[in-house]
């Protein structure tokens, strides 16, 4: 699985930093550190002009109306290394690029997470390091969960670039530091075949067949209940609340369906007092 996020590092304000800085380093820690990325300088890389360039899919610079520069970078195909920090030696997933930046920027990170299992990630904190041949200044926030950081005084967006555009800002609800990554739900058709009527005290045989039309092969468990409903232009509309109505759920290992193949089930339906018309839920 694959999950794109982003970081922005913005001054927004044309008076700071007066002169372009130039990280050493930039740390991003999740809170499960098989995740955790190192960005390092690119000390070949002394374009501090932010001129517009354009570089395909991998790196952007844009300067709108009003002087503010946008720059976007790809962060993805990391390699994982072991970098050393003050913190000691931990194993990082690394690239290099330009960490260069000044007034009145957008500096955009767009990366990418790999991931065979759904996980719950958070960036629990972002480290900027100065080094020199004298000492190491480290500027961290590790309060990316605070209400006042995420919520109350920036706007959560998602910034893109299309064609010559600058740049497109699409809002984001979603809480800025914390990203699910879940398993997506495998594509399967149920359909149901039946050629006769119900009778009370009678076994009412139904078949189903379940067609996995994804792209894997998996395993299917499926629920069916059979619950009340009535006639009208939609057949199969419930006329009581689920809470309220008489039904029976049961669950069916349906086993290994290979892709782009089909398993047929018979389910039997044996009802002995209760007359009337029946919606047999699948899912």
């Amino acid at each position: 699985m694959q999950t794109k996020f982003q970081l922005a590092l913005n001054t927004n304000n044309i008076k700071s930093p007066a002169k372009p800085l130039r990280f050493s380093k930039l740390l991003i820690n999740f809170n499960d550190p098989n995740f955790n990325i190192c960005l390092n300088n690119n000390e070949n890389d002394k374009d501090t002009s932010y001129e517009v360039v354009k570089d395909g899919e991998n790196f952007r610079r844009m300067k709108t109306k009003n002087g503010l520069i946008t720059e976007w970078k790809n962060i993805r195909d990391l390699k994982r290394e072991t970098v050393k920090t003050n913190f000691g030696s931990e194993d990082f997933l690394c690239k290099t690029v330009n960490l260069s930046i000044c007034s009145n920027m957008r500096k955009v990170f767009e990366g990418e997470i790999n991931t065979d299992t759904p996980i719950d990630l958070k960036v629990v904190s972002v480290s900027m390091i100065i080094e020199s041949n004298v000492s190491n200044l480290i500027l961290t926030t590790d309060e990316l969960d605070q209400e006042y950081s995420i919520t109350n005084t920036r706007d959560s967006s998602w910034i893109e670039v299309v064609g010559d555009a600058p740049e497109k800002l699409i809002p984001s609800e979603s809480i800025k530091n914390e990203l699910r990554i879940i398993k997506r739900q495998p594509e399967l058709k149920i359909s149901t075949k039946h050629d006769s009527t119900a009778f009370i005290d009678e076994v009412f045989p139904l078949e189903l067949e379940i067609a996995n039309v994804d792209n894997e092969n998996i395993h299917a468990y499926i629920s069916v209940m059979c619950i009340d409903c009535v006639i009208t232009d939609n057949p199969n509309e419930i006329n009581k609340p689920l809470d309220h109505m008489k039904e029976t759920l049961e669950y069916i290992n349906i086993g290994a369906i290979q892709s782009g193949q089909s398993i047929k089930k018979m389910i039997y339906i044996f009802n002995n007092n209760d007359i009337g018309n029946k919606s047999l839920k699948v899912k």
